[in-house]
């Protein structure tokens, strides 16, 4: 078979089946766009992340108490980091540098 007689047999298959051939194009493209898109949510996820390291800094940590919501409010879930706990950190661990407290509320 010659490639003018596979293509003439491929072009009169698409035409007396219309209906499956266009469920087959749209199927390819949904797929394909499902990929760009997971692909689009990957990488602005990863930016994301990136940015907030950024920000923070590589060599910073935060420490924070643990909250729970009861009855559409926060409330301690345990107990709460003291001002004597941040003082007792570079003691603990010694390769800390600085400790910077802040009290929201």
């Amino acid at each position: 078979m010659t490639f003018v007689n596979v293509l003439r047999t491929a072009l009169s298959g698409i035409a007396a089946n219309k209906l499956r051939t266009g469920l087959t194009m749209l199927g390819i493209i949904i797929g394909v766009a499902s990929v760009i898109a997971t692909l689009a949510l990957g990488n602005g996820a990863r930016a994301a992340v990136e940015n907030s390291f950024r920000f923070l800094g590589s060599d910073q940590i935060q420490v924070s108490g643990q909250f729970t919501v009861e009855d559409g409010e926060p409330k301690p879930a345990g107990k709460l980091l003291s001002y004597e706990d941040g003082l007792t950190l570079p003691d603990a661990a010694p390769l800390i540098d600085r400790v910077e407290m802040t009290v929201r509320g």
